[in-house]
């Protein structure tokens, strides 16, 4: 063995919620594992921030769970993550353009309230790194090729440094599908159906571009409003209320559109269209926000495959083809993350879920 080679039962190849929740459940079984992440940071699409003097946790990434998410609060009760209920209480706006005034209305909800984690998201991911052994995580560590060798899987990668060789027992790809299929080569070559399944399963929140608006206090709140703001011109199509739970600032959070011009803008313009925006829909105040920041995951290459847009199912995503639940290379290569899961596929759930079917079915063949 040289000095870049290094043996594991099990190679995760994704450090995101699927890759970490895998990796936490086998490690405390004791198996050795190696857990290979191309970002510098763990999470995936998980991403958090923060004002630049630390105030706040702010989702650019998935924010909610819903009372139907059990895995998820489970996990959050597990790792002592609080919750709370996201703030709903209130009119809602509606916007035309600059040439009408607002609507308030109040929204009918037909659904009881999603919950948002305190410190954002990101607490899950970092809750649960802090559970796996030191030496599990390797980050910026590219895979790019996952062979069958002698009966053992050969996981090609690199660092900025140097190639890196690993030899497992199994392997788990906790990448999205069609990510996965762009960037990673298969030896012997996976059957042509579940490449061709893997390129055309959608990348959930591949095309998501979210921002976030940051002001002293949540002032909307004592306008009567929501936060809740819906909007036909953009470029944010939906507002939300996005602050935290101790109240220190308040916050909104916005989709912008999937074809909105505002994706194109430079930073500057963008900033400052959407702040006009918010401006005509909840009011003088939103004029002079403390920290503003967007993200377009369209254009994160580890997240979408470069150049490749929405696929023309977008609007129905379909999760858990049962292709991607079968493993291959002689039964060593799984596939996990949450396009995979065939329960709540696409949702923070469906990544769970996942994880802890593969982990269990790599147990039981250990």
């Amino acid at each position: 063995m040289n000095e870049f080679e290094t043996q594991a039962e099990v190679v995760i190849i994704g450090a995101g919620l699927s890759g970490l929740h895998a990796a936490h459940i086998l490690t405390r079984h004791g198996i050795d594992v190696k857990l290979l992440e191309a970002r510098s940071r763990v999470g995936g699409r998980i991403l958090t921030v923060t004002t630049k003097e630390g105030w706040g946790a702010f989702d650019l990434g998935p924010t909610w769970v819903w009372a139907e998410h059990n895995q998820v609060q489970q996990l959050a009760r597990a790792l002592d993550i609080g919750m709370f209920v996201q703030s709903e209480a209130g009119d809602a706006v509606f916007d035309r353009g600059p040439e009408f005034p607002p609507q308030r209305f109040t929204p009918e909800w037909h659904q009881p309230p999603a919950h948002r984690f305190i410190g954002g998201t990101a607490a899950l991911s970092r809750r649960l790194l802090e559970q796996l052994p030191a030496g599990c995580l390797s980050l910026e560590t590219r895979v790019h090729r996952i062979s069958l060798v002698d009966g053992c899987l050969e996981i090609l990668a690199e660092t900025k440094r140097s190639p890196l060789k690993y030899l497992a027992q199994h392997a788990i790809v906790a990448l999205p599908p069609r990510l996965a299929a762009n960037t990673l080569i298969f030896a012997p070559a996976l059957p042509p159906a579940v490449i061709d399944e893997m390129r055309h399963t959608q990348t959930w929140m591949g095309q998501a571009m979210k921002a976030i608006l940051v002001y002293p206090t949540p002032f909307w709140r004592a306008e009567g409003l929501s936060g809740l703001g819906v909007s036909h011109p953009g470029p944010i199509q939906q507002f939300h209320d996005a602050t935290p739970a101790d109240q220190t600032v308040g916050a909104l959070f916005g989709w912008i559109g999937n074809d909105s011009p505002g994706r194109l803008l430079p930073v500057a313009k963008r900033r400052a269209a959407i702040i006009a925006q918010a401006v005509r829909m909840f009011g003088p105040e939103a004029d002079q926000p403390i920290y503003y920041t967007d993200y377009n995951w369209a254009n994160d290459p580890l997240t979408t495959p470069a150049g490749q847009g929405l696929l023309p199912e977008e609007e129905n995503p379909r999760y858990g083809h049962p292709l991607l639940l079968k493993p291959q290379l002689a039964g060593r290569l799984h596939w996990a993350g949450s396009e995979v899961s065939p329960v709540s596929g696409g949702y923070l759930e469906g990544a769970l879920h996942i994880a802890d079917q593969v982990a269990r079915q790599v147990l039981f063949h250990l």
